[in-house]
């Protein structure tokens, strides 16, 4: 798809309906810069920004890739506070990656098990991307958009 056709707002709004049934949602991005502009507040000077959507439906949404996030002697504990705290959190992949080995393998409290059934997976301009968990691997491969 090209720009302009409205695969964030599918996003969006996929994301709203899992997180009102209870889920929680990871919107797996392949850009840092993705992640923190669908994940803040939008302004009147532009068009980005759904946090004041999922408001709306008294949801949070948040981002584990900010600046806030990576300070080095508190990021852990911001993201620990933003994934208990948010029902909708946006990430570019290895910010999830990071995440989950730490708490896996290394302890530390930063996110719930993501292979409950309280957990969905949305993958939002993603070109290119391997998946793997227990078993279960997921390719996906950038495809042209046929005219």
């Amino acid at each position: 798809m090209y720009t302009g056709e409205g695969k964030t707002l599918i996003t969006v709004l996929l994301a709203t309906c899992l997180a009102l049934t209870g889920k929680r949602v990871d919107v797996v991005t392949s850009s840092k810069v993705l992640a923190v502009r669908d994940s803040k507040v939008r302004t009147r000077d532009s068009r980005d920004g759904y946090k004041g959507f999922y408001a709306i439906f008294g949801l949070v949404a948040s981002n584990n890739c900010d600046e806030e996030c990576e300070r080095e002697h508190t990021g852990e504990s911001e993201r620990a506070k933003r994934y208990e705290s948010a029902q909708i959190v946006y990430g570019e992949t290895s910010f999830f990656q990071r995440d989950i080995l730490l708490t896996q393998f290394f302890k530390k409290k930063i996110r719930r098990d993501v292979a409950s059934d309280g957990y969905a997976l949305i993958l939002d301009e993603v070109s290119y991307l391997i998946i793997y968990y227990k078993n279960k691997s997921f390719l996906i491969l950038k495809t042209k958009s046929i005219k």
